[in-house]
């Protein structure tokens, strides 16, 4: 096994700042020439950069102080914020909000890259400014990292780190991926509907304009109906107990709140971080939700929306819809969500945009009349989002996969064999 050595940054790397053009010369701009900033290493959701959002020409390079730096060195931003990285796919250069890293020979820029992320708040600890933290070169210079002498050592931690993350951008473009199929599937189900008969999305209204029908709301399938919201729900007001009133707290009752709803990832809750007791309830304007009521954020902001899986109530900031008989949870809770800037353009306010419960008795929607098609709808959707929360499971996973190896591997606590594709305990 390689000796691990500390070695400074300009030991191992050629440190290069950016510069910027002048704005105003249209020659300078809309180049063939990579100038990466800030903001591009900000939206990067994979270790390889491969082009920037404006490019100069080489006129601009050669008015600006900034040179051309190769590919696969590695790149940082210095500035607005410190500590994002990335490894640019083709020669490049940078503004001045980001310090460049070529590496030497004998380094290996994936390795560099991977020990940067790992160490960046040390980056951030360095840094200084009054109207936006900023790290200088000179700072930079004085940072030290533990490095692993032998590059084949260095790839090799590379590599494995490298698959890692490989994983979670496969896991980050199928989560991309179910959502964009539950988006499209969403527009079909919420316009043409299911021919419960055969289980499929009824033809457009171009393929059989007989099985729709018109109405307010434009064609909606004639086994529909358009509904106000109080057609198919009570919508209840939250409340909020005196806060002062310690017997009115910690009971067993869930209390939700916008900021409850902002935590929740998908359809269901079952729990709430606070919790009143009988008396809390009684003691102001707050009515018990049966479980499988919806429940929407109404202020703070506006558009939320989750499911009950036990009884409820909620504070002011909410309003909860009790569903009337054969009328399905989950299909109401799509169609709203679906819905929601219906929601979004009722709301008003100075302090915050609310929407209030007089607001949404005037909300329409389109509703299946027969349980049968809400369920069906219901199953399609349910469904979409649980490959998606399969996926999030998994990238989560996988994520802590990487924190794992990445503390073991680039401190050296444990070490990779050159010899073997297994890693040793050093």
């Amino acid at each position: 096994m390689s000796e691990w050595v500390k070695l400074k940054i300009p030991d191992f790397a050629t440190i290069i700042s950016g510069a910027t053009p002048a704005t105003n010369v249209s020659e300078f701009w809309d180049g063939e020439i990579v100038w990466i900033t800030p903001n591009d290493l900000s939206k990067l959701r994979s270790r390889f950069i491969d082009t920037s959002e404006r490019k100069i020409s080489l006129q601009g390079l050669k008015s600006a102080s900034t040179t051309v730096t190769p590919a696969r060195s590695v790149v940082m931003s210095s500035r607005a914020p410190i500590g994002y990285f990335g490894i640019p796919t083709e020669d490049f250069t940078t503004n001045q909000g980001c310090k460049s890293f070529v590496l030497s020979d004998e380094h290996d820029a994936e390795f560099h890259y991977y020990n940067f992320v790992y160490h960046a708040d040390l980056f951030k600890r360095y840094g200084s400014g009054s109207t936006f933290m900023e790290i200088s070169k000179s700072n930079i210079e004085k940072l030290s990292f533990l490095v692993p002498v032998d590059v084949m050592e260095q790839r090799k931690i590379a590599k494995i780190l490298s698959t890692v993350d490989d994983v979670i951008e496969q896991t980050e473009a199928a989560i991309k991926k179910y959502q964009a199929i539950k988006a499209g599937m969403m527009q079909d189900l919420f316009t043409r509907g299911i021919d419960t008969r055969t289980g499929k999305l009824r033809p457009t209204i171009e393929e059989a304009p007989e099985l729709y029908k018109e109405s307010e709301l434009g064609w909606i399938p004639k086994e529909w109906d358009v509904m106000l919201i109080t057609d198919y729900s009570n919508i209840v007001t939250g409340s909020t107990p005196s806060t002062g009133i310690n017997e009115y707290w910690n009971g067993h009752i869930n209390w939700i709140t916008p900021a409850d709803m902002s935590k929740i990832k998908h359809q269901y809750f079952t729990d709430t971080d606070r919790k009143i007791t009988a008396k809390g309830m009684t003691s102001c304007s707050a009515n018990l939700l049966p479980e499988r009521s919806i429940v929407m954020s109404s202020r703070a902001p506006i558009g939320y929306f989750a499911i009950g899986l036990k009884p409820f109530t909620s504070n002011q900031g909410c309003k909860s819809f009790e569903l009337k008989h054969g009328h399905v949870s989950e299909f109401h809770y799509y169609n709203m969500l679906h819905s929601v800037r219906k929601f979004l353009q009722l709301g008003n306010g100075s302090t915050f945009t609310e929407v209030s419960k007089s607001e949404i008795e005037k909300i329409k929607l389109p509703v299946p009349v027969y349980n049968e098609e809400q369920q069906a709808i219901s199953c399609i959707l349910i469904s979409c989002d649980e490959s998606i929360r399969k996926e999030e499971n998994a990238l989560i996973k996988y994520r802590l996969i990487k924190q794992g190896l990445m503390a073991d591997l680039l401190t050296g606590k444990v070490r990779v064999n050159l010899n073997e594709k297994k890693v040793e305990n050093g």
